[in-house]
């Protein structure tokens, strides 16, 4: 829930990227890439609003497997496997409120938000 993220822009608007952006990411370009997930985007429809391409395969589920055997049903199809999903991204700023940053995706709202100091 509360994370604290050492040399955040200082405006807090600021902090996620645009999602066309997040994709040109350097070790996105590899074509066998080693992290869990990575985004490829697919259209720009304006900036900070695209569809993108998202691979995802989580190892903790890969090793699962191997020590107690193979998935079953939806969780084998969505996370054992290399599996691409296409989702629009759209990134909004200072929205729900002043300061805030929100993406927006087919599935998902996150949103960012600086934390008042305890007293």
């Amino acid at each position: 829930k509360n994370v604290f993220i050492q040399n955040a822009p200082s405006d807090p608007a600021n902090l996620l990227v645009r999602p066309e952006v997040r994709a040109l990411s350097p070790s996105y370009f590899k074509t066998e890439n080693p992290a869990e997930y990575s985004w490829r985007c697919l259209e720009t429809y304006e900036p900070g609003n695209a569809l993108m391409e998202r691979t995802n395969c989580m190892w903790a589920i890969r090793l699962l497997s191997v020590l107690f055997g193979h998935s079953q049903g939806s969780t084998r199809e969505h996370f054992f496997q290399k599996v691409r999903t296409v989702t629009r991204l759209a990134l909004y700023r200072d929205f729900p409120e002043p300061g805030d940053s929100t993406y927006v995706g087919t599935e998902t709202i996150s949103i960012t938000r600086r934390l008042p100091h305890p007293s």
